[in-house]
């Protein structure tokens, strides 16, 4: 029959309650023509299954199979999975585990058995070796054989995404709860619990044995049987849904770091005892190295770390006070290749490491405070290039030793931070931001230095910054010596004080350096003020004697006093500072002007003494010094009508004069003369200043 045979076997699941056409009751047998397509598909199903048995146990014995013969083997199974009730598919999935089973316990088990009662270690493993390879070569052929029988029996193991919509919709979803596998997963299960668990005992003391074995004698000829039988136990657990590596961890790996670490655990005691601890570092990095290579050889990748791991608790953290116990001597003597040992044995053990970057940081502190001597009785420069030395030399030792090292590197740093942080006890704040700035000071001005010499010194004395703390410290000191030298214009480079400007700009920011570009706009837009002055006001007669320039600085941005000190201007300057005032507020209007005269800084030649001489000093010590263009000898009297300055800047002023030796003081002290008798070495001199400052300089005030 069949139409009652299609519709039975289709997936439609139709109700018995229907009526279809040739499914009547045959009273007259007794029986339901139902019965009698179950009991006719019954007998189907053992032709075909004895079919399908014949062509299983010849792939598992590996014989050759005709592949007409296999096609239809194909098709039987085909016609079970789709024409068959789900009871027939259901029942020749178990025939075929049972199969499985049958083979299994005659086949392997026993000749397993006796390759253990008679046989070696090597004898066992091979005879595991050949059925395991026989048995898995046909599982992939049946596997592929009952393709179809798969898919009939084993359920998706997630939810479709086709699926999802039956769940808000409250439409029930199939049952996905079935345990049924694939047959070649179904073939491996049976292998683990039928073949290996029963050995498991005779083949884990195998396997170590003959690993040990390698170990002492570095035998490598039993190298490929048991990388086999270790890929074995990885497959029968290597499926989608399966315990991960259950089998092998259970049978090798657990035992395998076990019987490691004891092993490490007693040649670590023996080596304590015969070596210094340089040596046993060495020994150390040794064994790693080997039981590494032996492990990439034999287990599974997800093993290495842990073998790894187990050697370092043995011989490295159980014996972690025997190697620290000479270290800091190994930093202090620059043993370089013990250092970089120690490093390697080290770096996994957290403690470990961290006492030795201590014992490191403690050293690169020890130099550093000889760099900087004690009290920071040092010149600004060998502070600095100290310093840098010691970055320098520590930060290629953390490269070479410690493989650059971010943990290392930075107790360099917190070495060098402490140092240059330290508090003087002869003042309030670090001087060391003070010496930094000086040394800067010095590099930048005019000289003879190379320039590319002195960018490198920079370089390194912005390095030295990035350590203080106080920065705004140094900020206040270095403000100040560039203003000198730009209002003087002393500095080496306009090019080169830019450049350290933004190298202060990227180690603090625009904040912190906004001033000092202020500063330098300031000097450069002066320069074009004057320009356009003299194109207004040519003052050829006065040009003619000698030339100026006048500085226009911001107010609030430099850091000088804006206060002046009353006097007198001298009658030959006169003329240029009304007619600038008359430019500048043509050119601004709004805009106001401070004239800071005490800080100019003037040229004169002293022609009273037999060789000229060019003398450099303020706008007050000229005007005392005008004091004498028609006669000799001047009471101070006279000089504070002349000068028009009070008592106490006239004294001090008068007293750098004298110091000089262009002024003389007489018997009175109240008399000054010109010291006809001076006669500098050098040509041009500089008269000290009664304030800290010598500029010749507007402030602008908006």
């Amino acid at each position: 029959m069949p139409l009652c045979f299609d519709l039975w076997r289709s997936r439609s699941r139709i109700s018995s309650s229907m009526n279809v056409p040739g499914m009547g009751m045959d009273k007259s047998l007794g029986m339901s023509e139902d019965k009698m397509d179950l009991y006719s598909m019954d007998e189907r199903f053992e032709e075909r299954w004895q079919r399908i048995q014949v062509i299983l146990m010849d792939i598992l014995a590996q014989k050759e199979i005709h592949r007409r013969v296999w096609n239809e083997r194909f098709s039987d199974v085909y016609d079970i999975t789709v024409n068959f009730p789900q009871a027939f598919v259901d029942r020749l999935y178990e025939n075929i585990r049972a199969l499985f089973g049958g083979h299994i316990q005659r086949h392997v088990v026993c000749s397993l058995q006796k390759s253990l009662t008679y046989g070696a270690n090597v004898q066992l493993l091979d005879a595991y070796l050949q059925h395991w390879n026989s048995f898995y070569e046909a599982l992939k052929f049946i596997n592929k054989l009952v393709m179809h029988l798969n898919s009939a029996v084993v359920r998706p193991a997630k939810i479709n995404d086709s699926e999802f919509p039956m769940i808000h919709l409250g439409i029930s979803l199939p049952d996905y709860s079935n345990e049924k596998i694939e047959v070649l997963e179904l073939g491996c299960q049976m292998w683990a619990s039928d073949v290996v668990m029963p050995l498991r005992e005779d083949m884990t003391r195998m396997l170590l044995d003959l690993i040990q074995r390698d170990r002492e004698h570095h035998d490598l000829a039993y190298t490929d049987p048991i990388r086999a039988v270790v890929a074995s136990l990885v497959a029968v657990d290597e499926f989608k849904g399966r315990s991960m590596l259950k089998t092998y961890k259970e049978i090798f790996e657990t035992p395998y770091i076990q019987a490691t670490g004891e092993n490490y655990r007693l040649e670590a005691s023996k080596f304590v005892n015969e070596t210094t601890c340089s040596g046993y570092v060495e020994k150390v990095l040794n064994r790693l190295n080997e039981e590494d290579f032996r492990a990439r050889r034999l287990c599974h990748t997800s093993t290495l770390d842990k073998v790894k791991a187990e050697i370092q608790a043995r011989m490295v953290n159980d014996r972690l006070a025997f190697i620290l116990q000479d270290s800091r001597m190994v930093i202090e003597e620059r043993r370089q290749q013990d250092l970089c040992n120690l490093y390697a044995v080290l770096r996994p053990s957290s403690e470990g490491i961290n006492t030795l970057r201590l014992h490191f940081t403690s050293f690169v502190e020890e130099k550093a405070r000889e760099a900087v001597g004690s009290n920071y009785a040092i010149e600004p420069q060998d502070l600095v290039e100290n310093l840098v030395k010691i970055l320098a030399r520590f930060d290629e030792m953390v490269t070479q030793v410690f493989s650059s090292d971010p943990m290392f590197r930075k107790a360099v740093e917190d070495a060098i931070r402490i140092v240059i942080n330290q508090q003087s006890g002869a003042t309030s704040f670090f001087v060391s931001a003070e010496l930094i700035a000086r040394y800067c000071d010095t590099l930048l001005r005019k000289s003879s230095k190379n320039l590319t010499e002195v960018e490198e010194k920079l370089d390194g004395a912005i390095k030295v910054f990035r350590f203080l703390d106080d920065k705004d410290v140094f900020q206040r000191f270095y403000s100040r010596m560039m203003a000198k030298r730009l209002i003087n214009k002393q500095f080496i480079s306009a090019d080169v004080e830019t450049q350290v400007v933004n190298k202060l700009r990227d180690a603090c920011g625009c904040d912190y350096t906004g001033k000092l570009m202020r500063m330098q706009r300031d000097i450069n837009s002066s320069q074009g003020m004057m320009d356009k002055f003299f194109e207004k006001f040519p003052l050829k007669q006065f040009r003619a004697k000698c030339d100026v320039f006048i500085n226009i600085l911001t107010s609030g941005v430099w850091p000088i006093p804006t206060f002046d000190i009353p006097m007198k201007l001298p009658v030959i300057l006169q003329p240029v500072i009304d007619n600038f005032n008359t430019f500048y507020h043509s050119e601004y209007s709004g805009r106001r002007l401070t004239w800071i005269f005490q800080l100019g800084s003037v040229d004169v030649r002293l022609s009273f003494v037999k060789r000229p001489v060019m003398a450099t000093m303020n706008a007050q010590q000229l005007a005392i010094c005008l004091a004498f263009s028609d006669t000799d000898t001047v009471s101070l009297s006279e000089m504070k009508e002349v000068t028009g300055m009070a008592d106490e800047y006239l004294e001090t002023n008068v007293d750098c004069l004298v110091s000089a030796g262009i002024l003389r003081r007489q018997e009175s002290a109240s008399i000054l003369s010109l010291n006809m008798e001076y006669a500098p070495k050098k040509p041009r001199i500089k008269i000290l200043a009664p304030v800290s400052s010598q500029y010749f300089l507007v402030v602008i005030i908006f």
